[in-house]
């Protein structure tokens, strides 16, 4: 069973999601759900390090790191970091997502507000580019019943989430939207993605 995490900043995960045209490196705080994007042309070791090292910046290092066994996550870059900061680097069991649950929800959950915004702002997928900040924004505002229904922002660092009715602009556009409307299109999307697959 894979350990969990008792308090913000404890363990790590990370993964790449394949993008239209580009990758988005995925890490999740494992205690607090709180998730870090970072957006680039090509899913290697140096991405990894550089995404690493501006969350180490932000929150201070995190010494538990779980992923896959992907290349670009097992290699001397990673290792020689892990080194460095005394860090322990827990691989998952090749071919078995499930053996990271906790970073695999994330993809999903990630895909998913990406193609309702998108959808919703009538956006091309390959212009996902644009809306990275404003859907890790939605993700870590948003509260989570997983979570005892408090946003991932307050589980990690204490800070109050947005009012659902904060002001959030549109990228391409002089129309902005409040975070509560931009919750509800995602509850409407996945609504209507469970209705597809079950109809």
């Amino acid at each position: 069973m894979a350990p969990h995490a008792t308090k913000p900043n404890e363990i790590l995960h990370w993964d790449f999601l394949y993008m239209e045209n580009g990758y988005l490196l995925v890490a999740k705080d494992d205690f607090s759900q709180f998730k870090w994007f970072w957006e680039t042309d090509v899913a290697n070791a140096q991405v990894v390090a550089r995404c690493l090292l501006q969350w180490f910046g932000v929150f201070g290092v995190c010494y538990h790191w779980m992923t896959d066994q992907g290349s670009h996550f097992k290699n001397e870059v990673i290792a020689g970091l892990q080194h460095t900061l005394g860090a322990h680097h827990h691989f998952t069991t090749a071919r078995c997502p499930w053996a990271n649950g906790t970073a695999e929800s994330a993809m999903k959950i990630t895909l998913k507000t990406f193609r309702a915004l998108l959808s919703e702002w009538l956006m091309q997928p390959e212009q996902w580019r644009q809306i990275v900040p404003i859907v890790m924004l939605v993700l870590n505002q948003t509260p989570s019943e997983t979570i005892g229904g408090i946003a991932p922002i307050t589980a990690m660092t204490g800070s109050k989430p947005m009012s659902p009715l904060d002001l959030i602009p549109i990228p391409g556009s002089a129309e902005v939207v409040t975070l509560q409307e931009l919750a509800e299109e995602r509850a409407g999307h996945k609504s209507q993605e469970e209705r597809c697959e079950n109809g």
